[in-house]
């Protein structure tokens, strides 16, 4: 049985199909943080050193310049943020203030890559995260025309697929290079060469 902050990972969909104990290993790498309404996480620019998971609240991502900010998106309890500059190793490409009062779990670059070295999936739900995050993203940024945005979520879906169906290919070579698998084909072969023979 998991623990509390355990089963608090286990509603994150970036590590829901994660064990038990995986996500009570999670829950120990993670810091909890307090930000008032109003107060930064991050400013667009900053280093991507860490990944944001919300507990409480709701938090802003925006993009700002000299004249003005134009909000991405909004995040809330169960949702991630920060994953961009985390994966990429380049600055933060866009600001994330706390919109209420709010409780943010924060796992550090190093200890993020470490537990995706331990559990490769988590990098599907996060490539996930990121389709989702840039279909959004565009459907902002770029002018108001259905062809693109429909464009934009065909291309997600088609990333989604191909991922998965990457995981499936390899999830079928492991078991193909099973002795079982390897017996059983063995077997075949000499029942094939007996019946020809």
């Amino acid at each position: 049985m998991p623990s509390q902050s355990g089963l608090f990972m286990k509603r994150i969909g970036i590590f829901a199909g994660l064990s038990d104990d995986a996500c009570d290993e999670i829950s120990g790498l993670v810091h909890a943080h307090y930000y008032a309404k109003d107060q930064p996480l991050f400013k667009q620019g900053d280093p991507g050193d860490a990944l944001y998971l919300v507990a409480d609240g709701r938090i802003r991502i925006f993009l700002e310049d000299a004249r003005h900010e134009r909000d991405l998106a909004f995040c809330g309890e169960g949702e991630i943020l920060g994953e961009m500059a985390l994966l990429t190793g380049e600055p933060r490409s866009a600001s994330a203030t706390a919109a209420t009062d709010s409780r943010v779990l924060v796992i550090s670059k190093e200890d993020f890559d470490a537990l995706v070295g331990r559990n490769p999936s988590i990098m599907r739900e996060v490539a996930k995260v990121l389709a989702h995050r840039q279909a959004q993203t565009d459907a902002q940024l770029l002018p108001a025309s259905n062809d693109i945005h429909v464009g934009t979520l065909q291309a997600a879906q088609k990333l989604t697929i191909q991922i998965d169906e990457a995981e499936r290919e390899e999830e079928v070579e492991e078991i193909c290079a099973t002795d079982f698998f390897e017996e059983l084909e063995q077997k075949a072969k000499r029942l094939r060469a007996a019946q020809h023979g």
